[in-house]
């Protein structure tokens, strides 16, 4: 019986599997039930034939071409090495596939059994075992080029009608010989590390181009359209289009675009936000990336970053910051309607805004300026008939305004950043996440609105006194909306400052009438003393002393002011006022100077009375006008900049009578902002501050009498919140803050503290 199966096995690997002694000898073999071990012995055969096939054909024509540089060369010696081996290959498919003919499947298969479908499987495992089990290092890079260098010419292909005989030579190969015969050898799923990394950096090339500084149009949808006629559809070349493999395939690409457009805009996020409305495009973009990938870790992390190293830092501008915020809260709120990566993101920004003394001001300026970049006004002028109360101590953050909104209440989303679930929300953040409004957003930054009404209220006094016609139209409109917005209550004073101005324009036009021949016109702003914020004296030279041909009109004003107005009196302000000047030199040149400050105005007429070429020192000018040095010498540089003084080598100053006949001459000058940037503001919040904490000081110290056994911190807490609520005077520290202020009162000796009850210094006597 051996000899007899080993002259069989001899036969078959001999023979024409076709011919009749190959029928009997597989007859032979499988009476004696040895079929399937001459499958594998065969098999064995084929293995060896594949490993000379894939050594001469395959890696010894691609190994000269490892180090090559010229992707066409590239490309020519993988056509030739893929030909050669499909060629060589091919033969022993069909021997494989002969054997199942010519075994008797009654002999030896079971029911069922596709014996054919078998051994095709395990040929093609026995060729990608052959030839990819251990590939060499230069492999993968090779590949990479060829596939890029088929990408490129199927894309020009489909842009622009063919002119490169190159181009049209790759295009042809890779469709006729490429595709076919790697179907054929079903090598695509092996080398498809070339297909994905070669198109990989396709996408990253393009998404870099069309990304990169691009931020007023979305880019995404051009994008995808790339993605779906040019990538597809030549990835759809080398798969079936409809195998699920195909669509696997065409999957991750579409997440790897929106994975790297997500990255492009978030790493230039700050600049899209400082742009933004204009970047409004590339925001779309982000959103969308967002809903199909996982990136929001990375935005809020790079985003956060971004700020502390770009703009929270003493040298950003508050106005800078303010701008960012508010541009931040509607770029987030497009990206992610939630509010978690608002909340996030914006959070360092509100704290850094709380230590910047100017923040404030800086808020109520674009409140009420229609020209700051920031909108505010005319989202204020959308949203003054909104409902929704702003006046947002975070305690009643959580009230409903009716029963209804509370039934219908619904649980939150849970939106989770990777792995990591959002923690639960404080408050305040969940007052952020839930307002849609940034002017609520803005209040939520300090708290509360009373900052706010407090400097505004400041800001109106100052507008008000600048004005130069009485025209409180643009006020009054603020105002209302305002009050839509914030309520009336706290606007009761900024009423009567309005008032003032209406009555100052008539008295001031009254008077006027009256006086025949004044020397030095007048037009004054009249106040109500006790309903316009405290001026800041001590920041003002309050003493300067002005010429004397304004005060003889000053005094002659009062005069008919107190007959027209008895039994009233005027207190002048005069470090206030603001003049216009009408400046004649010797040699013939008149100028015109608006709008500077008395200050300004008492220093030069200081060189009034003086003979041409006389100079005065800076402390004779001081002496004149009753004003510090440093004062003095900042408005002479200002007259010295205007070329209306000169500064002598001597550091004394005098009139420049005549004009350099070299440069031009301004015929006319104004006092701008620039100008008086060292120069305290008639109103601040400041001024205010040390007032309330006077009179706080002064309460204080008469509830807690020495022979008194003394209060807790909350017992007084709640004795000034029940003593200034009805009164004129608000109260709103919170008990840290009016810890931080008896623990100042107790460190001063005025107050002392035993046993957590506070009571007064017998030192201190209390009037």
């Amino acid at each position: 019986m051996t000899s007899t199966v080993s002259g069989a096995f001899q036969a078959l690997a001999t023979l024409n599997f076709k011919s009749s002694a190959a029928s009997e000898a597989a007859v032979t073999l499988a009476s004696h039930g040895q079929s399937q071990v001459f499958i594998d012995w065969y098999f064995g055969n084929i293995q060896e034939r594949i490993a000379q096939v894939a050594e001469t054909a395959f890696w010894n024509r691609l190994k000269p071409f490892s180090q090559c540089d010229d992707p066409n060369q590239i490309c020519d010696a993988f056509y030739i090495a893929l030909d050669e081996t499909v060629r060589l290959l091919r033969p022993l498919l069909s021997t494989i596939q002969g054997i199942d003919e010519l075994l008797p499947s009654s002999l030896f298969r079971p029911e069922g059994t596709d014996f054919t479908k078998q051994h095709t499987e395990r040929y093609f495992g026995l060729v990608h075992a052959v030839f990819f089990s251990s590939i060499p290092d230069w492999f993968t890079p090779f590949m990479v080029t060829f596939f890029s260098l088929q990408f490129t010419s199927w894309s020009e292909s489909l842009e622009r009608p063919i002119t490169s005989t190159m181009t049209s030579h790759h295009l042809e190969r890779f469709l006729s010989q490429v595709c076919p015969e790697l179907q054929e050898l079903c090598w695509i799923p092996v080398l498809e590390f070339g297909v994905t990394a070669a198109l990989l950096e396709q996408i990253e090339r393009r998404a870099q181009k069309e990304c990169s500084g691009q931020y007023e149009l979305p880019v995404l949808p051009g994008l995808l359209d790339w993605l779906n006629t040019s990538v597809f559809t030549w990835v759809g070349a080398l798969y079936n289009p409809d195998s699920l493999d195909c669509k696997r395939f065409a999957s991750r690409l579409t997440f790897f675009l929106y994975e790297r457009v997500g990255d492009l805009r978030i790493r230039e996020m700050f600049d899209i936000i400082v742009d933004f409305p204009d970047s409004t495009g590339a925001v779309t973009d982000l959103a969308q990336c967002l809903l199909n990938t996982d990136q929001q870790s990375l935005l809020v992390s790079s985003l956060v970053a971004t700020f502390d190293k770009r703009l929270l830092h003493p040298g950003a501008m508050t106005r800078d910051i303010v701008t960012q915020y508010i541009s931040c809260f509607r770029v987030m709120r497009i990206i992610d309607p939630s509010g978690l990566i608002l909340t996030s993101i914006v959070d360092p920004i509100c704290a850094y805004l709380k230590t910047r003394p100017d923040a404030v001001k800086v808020v109520v300026a674009a409140l009420i300026n229609g020209n700051e970049p920031y909108g505010l006004l005319a989202e204020l002028e959308r949203s003054a008939d909104d409902h929704e109360s702003v006046r947002c101590s975070i305690d009643n953050d959580f009230g409903y305004e009716n029963d209804d909104e509370g039934v219908a209440w619904e649980p939150e989303p849970v939106v989770t950043f990777g792995e990591a679930v959002e923690p639960v929300l404080s408050a305040s953040s969940w007052s952020l996440r839930k307002s849609n409004n940034v002017l609520s957003q803005l209040v939520y930054i300090f708290g509360s609105s009373d900052q706010l009404i407090e400097e505004y209220i400041n800001l109106l006094a100052e507008r008000l006194m600048k004005l130069p016609d009485y025209n409180t139209e643009r006020e009054v409109h603020h105002l209302e909306l305002l009050k839509q917005r914030f309520g009336e209550a706290q606007f009761r004073c900024s009423d009567v400052m309005i008032a003032d101005i209406s009555m100052s324009k008539r008295i001031n036009a009254n008077i006027q009438k009256t006086i025949n021949s004044p020397n030095f016109p007048l037009s004054c702003t009249i106040i109500s003393h006790e309903f316009w914020p405290k001026f800041s004296d001590s920041d003002i030279d309050a003493s300067v002393v002005l010429p004397s041909v304004i005060l003889h009109s000053m005094k002659e004003y009062s005069q008919h002011y107190e007959v027209l107005k008895a039994p009233r009196e005027l207190v002048w302000k005069s470090s206030l006022g603001n003049a216009d000047l009408t400046l004649t030199f010797n040699d013939g040149r008149q100028v015109f100077v608006s709008d500077v400050s008395s200050g300004h105005a008492a220093v030069l007429f200081a060189f009034n009375d003086l003979d041409a070429g006389a100079e005065l020192s800076l402390q004779s000018v001081c002496d004149a006008v009753q004003m510090s040095p440093a004062s003095v010498r900042r408005r002479l540089h200002f007259w010295v900049q205007k070329r209306v003084l000169a500064q002598n080598g001597s550091g004394s100053y005098s009139v420049l009578e005549y004009a350099d006949h070299m440069t031009s001459s301004p015929t006319s000058l104004q006092c701008d902002d620039d100008d008086e940037d060292d120069e305290s503001t008639a109103f601040s919040v400041e001024a205010q501050q040390r007032e309330a904490s006077k009179l706080l000081e002064s309460y204080i110290l008469g509830i807690l009498p020495s022979s008194f056994g003394g209060f807790t911190l909350s017992r007084i807490d709640s004795i000034l919140r029940s003593a200034f609520t009805s009164g004129s005077t608000s109260y709103s520290r919170s008990e840290n803050e009016l810890h931080e202020f008896l623990e100042q009162l107790v460190h001063e000796g005025k107050l002392e503290c035993v046993d957590g009850l506070y009571k007064q210094s017998p030192k201190v006597s209390f009037h």
